[in-house]
């Protein structure tokens, strides 16, 4: 586990303080279950995403090699 420092402001670390004492859980383990969920859920949503335009191209006949290299001409020395 790795160590870090975060400013929060008077009101949410009241939020914090209260939900820690509610729930007797210190402080960081609320926000590292609260980060884990958050970043879980993007992680979902990004790979939902991503299922959706798999294969997207798949009935597409070319070489998809030669087609990027035809876009990168300018570069070609």
């Amino acid at each position: 586990m790795r160590r870090t420092q975060i400013y929060l402001d008077e009101n949410m670390f009241e939020l914090l303080r209260r939900q820690s004492k509610a729930e007797k859980k210190t402080i960081s383990e609320i926000i590292r279950r609260t980060m884990e969920a958050h970043l879980q859920n993007n992680v979902g949503r990004i790979r939902s995403q991503v299922d959706r335009v798999t294969g997207i191209r798949r009935d597409r006949e070319g070489d998809v090699d030669q087609y990027v290299r035809s876009l990168r001409q300018d570069r070609q020395t």
